[in-house]
């Protein structure tokens, strides 16, 4: 199940590639309505024709509204600091889904996972570091909070992983995020939040098309993996999208990096693998006194 993990960060990391190359013109907002939009119209279907716990759908709504919340604050977090200090503040976010599980979720918290845990949220936080000191208190603490909600969203995923398809998981999400998108774009005055309906459904805006298939792709790998592996372990692979965008970004479009940003992926490489060399080391030892 960790190739399921996996290939979901490779799917982000190529959507982060084409918002980055092919989306002029287009807004994250926009970009989040074809998202939402592809991922109601293809998995409609399913969720109609399939036998679905509703005793849940509270539940759904929930973490859709928490999970857009997240992306809200993420919005506003970049329009304020840049994109770069921002999404890093963001991606802390396993710290959060660490300690939610192990509370109620009585997951194993084992050495090997707060080590890789502490080396990838190093790595992540690495290129920053600097930015961080210098921002204001208000935004270092609504950037917290926007991490601690995409934690708790991704608490809840796992939650429900057991008892609802992951597809009828990311349609209510893409179904709440559609919502609150629409109400934003007409009450709020905030720029971040306007959304052009022409241009997304011009020619132009065909990249929101492929990011929403590939959201709606990995969306579901990364569910499969949150089912079957604990929460810290699937949330810290969901991370190993940062790499591979910066391997993609490297080889495909010739973009180079500072030292800082090559040492982070590297520290978000060593992490994982410590932590796939320790669950394998762990598995060893239950099967010698068994």
């Amino acid at each position: 199940m960790w190739l399921s993990g996996l290939l979901s960060a490779v799917c982000f990391s190529i959507m982060s590639a084409i918002i980055a190359h092919y989306g002029t013109g287009l807004s994250a907002s926009e970009f989040l309505l074809g998202r939402s939009l592809v991922g109601l119209i293809a998995l409609a279907p399913f969720v109609l024709f399939s036998q679905t716990n509703t005793k849940l759908s509270l539940l759904l709504l929930l973490r859709g509204v928490i999970g857009t919340m997240a992306i809200i604050i993420l919005f506003i977090m970049i329009q304020n600091v840049g994109a770069g200090t921002a999404t890093a503040i963001h991606y802390t976010s396993p710290i959060y889904i660490t300690v939610l599980s192990a509370i109620f979720l009585k997951e194993r918290v084992t050495i090997q996972k707060l080590f890789a845990l502490t080396l990838v949220i190093f790595g992540v936080l690495i290129p920053v570091f600097d930015k961080i000191g210098d921002l204001p208190f208000d935004f270092l603490i609504l950037g917290i909070l926007g991490a601690a909600l995409s934690g708790v969203s991704f608490f809840l995923l796992k939650l429900m992983t057991e008892k609802v398809s992951e597809i009828f998981i990311y349609f209510m999400f893409c179904f709440v995020q559609l919502v609150t998108q629409i109400i934003l774009n007409y009450f709020s005055s905030n720029s971040v939040f306007h959304i052009n309906y022409k241009t997304v459904f011009s020619s132009v805006g065909l990249p929101c098309l492929v990011v929403g298939v590939l959201a709606c792709v990995a969306q579901l790998l990364m569910n499969n993996s949150f089912k079957k592996l604990s929460a810290t372990t699937a949330s810290l692979l969901n991370l190993m999208g940062i790499p591979f965008t910066v391997i993609i970004e490297y080889f495909i479009f010739n973009h180079h990096y500072d030292r800082s940003q090559y040492l982070m992926i590297t520290m978000i490489f060593m992490g994982i693998v410590f932590l796939r060399v320790g669950n394998k080391i762990n598995k060893v030892n239950l099967k010698l006194t068994s």
